[in-house]
């Protein structure tokens, strides 16, 4: 049996990507740069420091633009909790009750998965919070899968992981971790499932 179960966190705890994409969309519009479906693509997983270095090369414009990034995301608030997966409450639960431990490892900052955790009353189910800030490369690098099964003080045979996008699927198999897909049927994943209860059938 797993003993522990590490979920990602936008696409999977919330259901966040359009809301996000809608949001670099409108900034990067309002700075005359056109961000296409298939760079948009590219960026489901990552996060925005990432973006800025692949979109911006001289270093002190990106700095400058990471700055008015962050005041914009201030005055574009998201509701956390009318895109929250509302299975998830339901399965941190049956998880609890059969003593298996939880832990988050988002792409996000850390105050930012603090939040949606907070909103939606389920913080109290995790003993471990990881963002991808805390790394020199987030998602595909599988550092933030191995930091958190050490922080466990796990194997990653003991853990199974929980994400959608194929970045943080990349992230996790190169970790050695069991990941289930949710609603994306990237074959590297150990399976697919279309519903993230679909995860108390793989603890076994």
């Amino acid at each position: 049996m797993k003993k522990a179960v590490i979920f990602d966190m936008d696409g999977v705890i919330v259901f966040s990507e359009s809301h996000y994409r809608q949001r670099r969309k409108l900034f990067f519009a309002q700075h005359d740069i056109s961000l296409t479906d298939e760079f948009q693509e590219k960026l489901v997983g990552s996060n925005s420091r990432d973006m800025f270095e692949l979109l911006i090369e001289d270093v002190e414009k990106r700095k400058w633009l990471i700055e008015q990034y962050a005041e914009f995301r201030a005055n574009y608030p998201i509701d956390y909790r009318e895109i929250f997966n509302t299975e998830m409450v339901q399965t941190l639960e049956a998880l609890t009750n059969q003593g298996v431990r939880m832990a988050v490892a988002s792409s996000s900052s850390l105050e930012t998965i603090q939040r949606i955790l907070t909103e939606n009353q389920i913080l109290s189910y995790f003993e471990l919070l990881v963002s991808g800030d805390k790394f020199q490369r987030s998602k595909p690098n599988p550092e933030i899968y191995q930091y958190t099964v050490k922080k466990l003080d796990l194997t990653p045979d003991d853990c199974l992981v929980v994400e959608d996008s194929s970045i943080g699927i990349f992230a996790a198999v190169n970790a050695d971790l069991e990941v289930l897909a949710l609603n994306n049927d990237d074959p590297a994943a150990t399976a697919s499932i279309q519903s993230v209860s679909e995860v108390l059938k793989y603890i076994e």
